[in-house]
């Protein structure tokens, strides 16, 4: 069981840096796509370019790092059966290993350090403009 508890808490404390820091973001992308008007300028068009640049890259990263967890418990349970003597594994081999589990719960680890590293960049730029 600790290995449960130990994906869903490493996965909430993404998703709550996700939240807390997404509305952040979202409403100075807005104030500045707004502020740019029809024809945006080089500033703006290099940022939205940066944003949707660091959110391809951070989705990539998630899904990789998801998908070799995945990898690595799949091969845990091929493990476990063959030392068992069994050629397949039974669903008890499928059990969450607590190294898997952190594997799990860090592959949100990119989106959430893009999300926040934006919202104090955006953060601090909104404030030196000030």
């Amino acid at each position: 069981m600790k290995a449960y508890g130990t994906l869903w808490r490493i996965a909430a404390r993404h998703w709550t840096e996700i939240a807390a820091s997404s509305p952040l973001v979202i409403s100075e992308r807005v104030r500045s796509a707004a502020a740019a008007g029809a024809w945006p300028t080089a500033r703006h068009q290099a940022e939205m370019t940066r944003m949707v640049v660091e959110k391809g890259e951070a989705v990539a990263e998630s899904a990789m790092a998801l998908w070799l967890a995945t990898l690595h418990s799949q091969q845990l349970a091929w493990q476990r059966a063959w030392r068992a003597g069994r050629a397949v594994p039974a669903p008890a081999d499928f059990a969450l290993a607590a190294s898997t589990a952190r594997k799990l719960g860090r592959s949100l680890g990119p989106v959430s350090r893009r999300v926040t590293s934006n919202a104090k960049r955006l953060s601090a730029g909104k404030r030196k403009g000030r």
